[in-house]
């Protein structure tokens, strides 16, 4: 099975490799050898591809992920690829197949994307556009959670500098001495309380009760949280 899987990808690949030199031939277009380095690479690499991740795998040392990017780019205006911004923290490239359309699970934990298919979310967002008058032309989503490994992972107690963003977790205990225990119930932090994340990168910040409390990262990791289903 593994054999035959393998055998369509390689077509699928051939044939738009050719697609794709088809239509810059149809507009004047060409690839230089760096864009060619950078087309051969990305269609036999599957899922969601960073720049950088290509200048890894191609092994070019001459090439910059700025020249990745841009030889991506031209992927994505003739169709053979599209951008996908997950997260805010950069920009994704993944194949566009024609005819195929899926959404995106992403874990803000590990970084995990699961792609899946479900027509109602489709029908749903048509709803919400007519209901606007709004004529919709594109839709993806992307839903933000944990992954079920790092849902094991924090089943139990942890610091709260290890928590993602967005999760809501509850204070199970506060460590550090008394000084410190002192310091964080002065801003707030009681154990027993149920907070949620809003930013984990830099200073922690959370809604504490409908307040917004900055900690920094040392402070943050004297706070033992468990997570909320």
């Amino acid at each position: 099975m593994q054999e035959v899987s393998e055998c369509s990808a390689d077509s699928l690949h051939k044939r738009e490799k050719e697609e794709f030199l088809r239509l810059l031939a149809q507009t004047g277009d060409s690839l230089s050898p760096e864009e060619e380095k950078v087309l051969d690479c990305f269609l036999t690499t599957d899922g969601h591809i960073s720049p950088d991740y290509l200048v890894e795998k191609i092994g070019d040392s001459t090439l910059e992920p700025e020249q990745v990017e841009k030889a991506l780019e031209k992927l994505c205006r003739y169709g053979i690829a599209q951008k996908v911004q997950l997260n805010g923290a950069g920009t994704w490239f993944e194949h566009l197949h024609l005819g195929s359309e899926h959404d995106h699970l992403l874990c803000m934990s590990c970084g995990k994307i699961t792609e899946f298919k479900d027509p109602f979310f489709k029908k749903q967002g048509e709803k919400v556009a007519n209901s606007y008058r709004f004529k919709p032309l594109h839709y993806k989503m992307t839903i933000l959670g944990l992954c079920p490994r790092c849902r094991r992972d924090k089943a139990t107690a942890m610091p709260l500098s290890m928590s993602a963003a967005g999760e809501k977790v509850r204070i199970v205990r506060l460590a550090g001495g008394c000084q410190i225990e002192q310091r964080l119930r002065s801003l707030g932090i009681n154990v027993g309380d149920t907070i949620e994340i809003i930013n984990n990168k830099g200073p922690v910040i959370v809604n504490a009760k409908g307040s917004r409390i900055a900690l920094g990262l040392g402070l943050a990791h004297k706070v033992m949280v468990a997570p909320i289903e």
